[in-house]
């Protein structure tokens, strides 16, 4: 893997890990990874996601990412992206609970209340108003990471 990864990387990439492999088998499949895309608004085709997984593999699992590569390649692009940006990752995908690429209310009403902060309709419906700067009623992960950095 090249230099020594730190403890708290590998905490990161163990946590990233955890986030991407949604059925907990120990691999990224394409299955995990087409999910995890959607939710950052992206979509890709099954080819697209094999390419990418056979690209990351090497080979060890047919058709899988496991941690050992994926600390690989997240090491090689810690460089390229800042600590505050993989933790609004990790945010989106906490608040996008169905996987489906954005936020609706019932999804923000449901994360907020596992918070244990209870919020009314008309809360809920300012945050969005707020948040959704596209007008579509929901929140997609540019906005969330507009709205995150707002001060």
């Amino acid at each position: 893997m090249g230099k020594q990864l730190t403890a708290e990387q590998v905490s990161q990439y163990q946590k990233a890990f955890a986030l991407l492999d949604r059925d907990k088998d120990g691999n990224i499949t394409v299955k995990d990874l087409s999910g995890v895309m959607r939710s950052f608004g992206q979509e890709y085709t099954l080819f697209e996601l094999e390419e990418v997984i056979k690209q990351i593999g090497a080979g060890k699992k047919e058709g899988a990412i496991q941690f050992s590569e994926f600390a690989r390649v997240m090491q090689s692009r810690d460089d390229e992206e800042s600590d505050s940006d993989l933790n609004l990752r990790e945010a989106f995908v906490i608040f996008d609970r169905d996987g489906n690429g954005y936020i609706s209310a019932s999804c923000l009403r449901q994360v907020m209340n596992s918070f244990g902060v209870q919020v009314t309709d008309s809360e809920v419906d300012e945050m969005l108003r707020r948040a959704d700067h596209n007008g579509d009623g929901k929140i997609d992960y540019e906005d969330f990471c507009r709205l995150m950095r707002q001060k």
